[in-house]
């Protein structure tokens, strides 16, 4: 079998990344061949004779030396799918997990996908959350806050790409001193705001329905020790949050209390050992109803609380 062909490259990646110490080496190894030779995974198996060219050889050439330096392999393709939609990612966003789609579920289990729902995304990144929902709920017009402006840049990308340049026309990046036009049946579908929510009135706006976060929850002795993947190669702003990895959590909380309706709906992403810490920075007057929710595999993943 020619070295060039998509059987024996398959063989010998995987043998490679394997040798590395690469998770799902198999399954890296096919990513790289299908994306330079353009091939699904059923191709990829159906052709294992087919030959690569050279500039096809030289670009999984590039990208498998790339994973072999423990970068993700989102970060290689230059996109992720969460909640069934592609979106595009780069090391100025983290990388989206399945289990943060549990926010995009309870949410549309809240209110009705056709009704005029207002809400935040604080810490938004990538825009897969602010965007799987707005995607889905046709009728919700949103907000995304980000310190960083290449993420909120990724942001716009994503939710202009997915939803239609029409459903963001004309959308702003506001400064966080500027008031937002309240009435957003006059205005598009979604607003950016650059904005350090811990430090500053992030939100200058009030009465929303709804505020989604998932915030930085690591705490920092933790971070340390996190996986090389993700300690070498993702944004460590979007992922440390002080001595008890809460710092965010608490900001997010208190933003929430003044951004939300009475009776408004707060959900937030937290590490799977922060349930009891994390419920009881709702434990005040200002807030009811608040629980932790577990994900699928049992394990503490979302606030919800509802303020009073």
């Amino acid at each position: 079998m020619p070295e060039n062909s998509v059987a024996a490259l398959l063989f010998s990646y995987e043998k490679q990344l394997a040798g590395a110490g690469v998770d799902s080496p198999r399954l890296c190894a096919e990513m790289i061949v299908g994306e330079a030779a353009r091939m699904g995974r059923a191709q990829l198996i159906a052709f294992g004779e087919r030959l690569l060219s050279d500039p096809e050889l030289s670009l999984a050439e590039g990208m498998l030396l790339r994973r072999l330096k423990g970068e993700p392999m989102a970060y290689i393709l230059g996109r992720k799918e969460f909640y069934g939609y592609d979106f595009s990612v780069g090391p100025a966003v983290l990388v989206p997990r399945p289990e943060t789609e549990l926010l995009v579920d309870l949410a549309l289990g809240e209110f009705e996908r056709s009704a005029s729902v207002r809400f935040a995304d604080l810490g938004c990144g990538s825009g897969c959350i602010i965007a799987a929902l707005l995607k889905e709920a046709e009728g919700w017009h949103g907000i995304g806050v980000d310190i960083s402006l290449p993420a909120l840049e990724i942001c716009a990308y994503n939710l202009c790409n997915l939803l239609g340049t029409e459903a963001g026309a004309n959308f702003s990046l506001c400064p966080c001193s500027e008031n937002i036009d309240t009435d957003f049946a006059a205005s598009p579908r979604f607003r950016l705001i650059q904005s350090d929510f811990t430090v500053s009135n992030c939100l200058p706006i009030a009465g929303l329905d709804l505020i989604v976060s998932n915030p930085p929850y690591i705490p920092s002795h933790e971070y340390l020790h996190l996986n090389f993947e993700v300690k070498n190669f993702e944004p460590r702003q979007a992922l440390e949050s002080g001595a008890d990895g809460l710092e965010h959590p608490r900001a997010v909380a208190r933003v929430a209390a003044g951004a939300l309706k009475p009776g408004g709906l707060l959900l937030m992403e937290i590490g799977c050992e922060q349930g009891e810490a994390a419920q009881e920075l709702f434990a005040s007057s200002v807030w009811r109803e608040a629980e932790i929710i577990p994900d699928l595999s049992g394990l503490d993943r979302v606030v919800r609380a509802r303020l009073a």
